[in-house]
Formats: structure tokens, C-alpha cells, sequence
């Protein structure tokens, strides 16, 4: 079993031995177990697969509860907590529980996604409805993170995913506030000054170097985190 893996910030291409390409989003993690009956990757974060075509050797992408089977196809497959988002771009995957049925030996529930369509899958939703997939989900292999009319707070736990210096909203006020554009996340510092003058917050910095927005008329107390 080979592995692979990515640094806080880094967008990492990788070929793989079949060919394949796989595209590793900031601070994520593939475990590689190519057999002669199938080809099997092991997700940790996110990353965009780039799959050559071979029918005798499906591409199965485990990722949570999910598994994600290709051929040769290509979409992006993102762990956050509980949820995977997966979106397919070109081609066509089934996407299955990882668990099978006692009884019958397979996935209890499975569903087929066309090109252009998403779904968010958790443990108590496996198999969600679909819906279109939107450009601004579909970014962020060109290094920019784009949203649309998403809660800041969403907004800045992306974001910190790649940097080491984080972004940290300290007031209930703030939290309410949805934000729609697009940045460069490896700039910390230039995307909290943005967001405290988009929203006129008050932008401040605590002992451990990390950026605190919040509220302007919030009396100023600095957490220690």
C-alpha cells in the first residue's frame, strides 16, 4: 500500500501508476491499493480524481461512509466531519455506502451521478438528493476558494485549512453574517482584512498570532487561542 499526502496549504498533483491522476487539496491524505480486480484509494480530506480508463479494474474512492466506483471519469471527493460532498464532472460514478447488507452481502443503498451533478452524503443521510454543481465548488484545484452566499463561519473554517495562522470569528453577531466572492486561502492575513472591511469588523491579532474578527462596537477582550 502506497501513500501520498499534502501539506498544510499545498494543492499536490500526483500520477499514478494506472495513469490516473489525483489532485490533493491542503493538508489531505490517499492510502493507494492497486490489485489485479480493482483499484482502491482511501480519502483523507479532499481530492480530485482524474481516472483512467480501465473496465477490468474499477476506481473506488472510499471516503467516509461513502465509496465513489469510475472507470475513467472525473470529480472531487471532500470529507468534512461527517458529511462527503461529491461531485462528478465528467462521466459516470455510482456512489454507495461503504457498509454492506448482512443479508445480501452488498451496499444497501447505491445511487448513479451524471456529469455536473453533486450530493452530500452523511451517516444519517447516505444518499442524499443530488443537486447541479456550481462553479465555486469546483475552484479550488486553481488555489482560489470561491462561495456564494455562504455563513462566514463556513467561509473561515475553509480557509483554515491552509494556514498554520487562523482565522477565528469571537462573537455570536458575526457568526450570522454569509458572504459570497473569492480568494487566495494560503493569505490569511490579506483575506481577515478583507472580511473586516466587507463587513466593518474590528480586525485584531491574540498571543498565538492568530487573526480575531469581530463585531465593531464588541468590547475588546483577546482570547488566548
Amino acid at each position: 500500500m502506497a501513500e501520498i499526502a499534502s501539506s498544510t496549504g499545498e494543492i499536490k498533483p500526483v500520477r499514478l501508476a494506472d495513469g490516473s491522476q489525483v489532485t490533493l487539496d491542503s493538508a489531505s491524505r490517499a492510502h493507494i491499493i492497486f490489485a489485479s480486480g480493482e483499484r482502491r484509494i482511501l480519502l483523507q480530506g479532499r481530492a480530485r480524481f482524474d481516472v483512467a480508463h480501465d473496465f477490468a479494474r474499477p476506481f473506488i474512492v472510499v471516503a467516509g461512509g461513502e465509496e465513489v466506483v469510475a472507470h475513467g471519469t472525473l470529480f472531487d471527493v471532500a470529507i468534512a466531519g461527517d458529511r462527503v460532498a461529491i461531485s462528478l464532472l465528467r462521466g459516470l460514478i455510482e456512489v454507495r455506502e461503504a457498509s454492506v447488507d448482512s443479508r445480501t452481502g452488498r451496499p444497501s443503498t447505491r445511487r448513479l451521478l451524471t456529469p455536473g451533478w453533486r450530493l452530500v452524503a452523511s451517516r444519517k443521510d447516505p444518499l442524499p438528493p443530488r443537486r447541479p454543481v456550481s462553479a465555486a465548488e469546483t475552484r479550488w484545484v486553481s488555489g482560489l476558494l470561491s462561495f456564494e452566499n455562504t455563513p462566514l463561519v463556513d467561509v473561515i473554517a475553509a480557509a483554515n485549512r491552509y494556514s498554520v495562522r487562523q482565522i477565528r470569528l469571537v462573537d455570536d453577531r458575526s457568526k450570522s453574517l454569509r458572504f459570497t466572492g473569492t480568494f487566495q486561502p494560503t493569505k490569511p492575513d490579506d483575506l481577515a482584512a478583507m472580511l473586516a472591511a466587507t463587513f466593518r469588523l474590528r480586525l485584531s491579532t491574540n498571543p498565538s498570532g492568530n487573526l480575531l474578527l469581530s463585531s465593531a462596537d464588541m468590547p475588546i477582550v483577546v482570547p488566548r487561542k
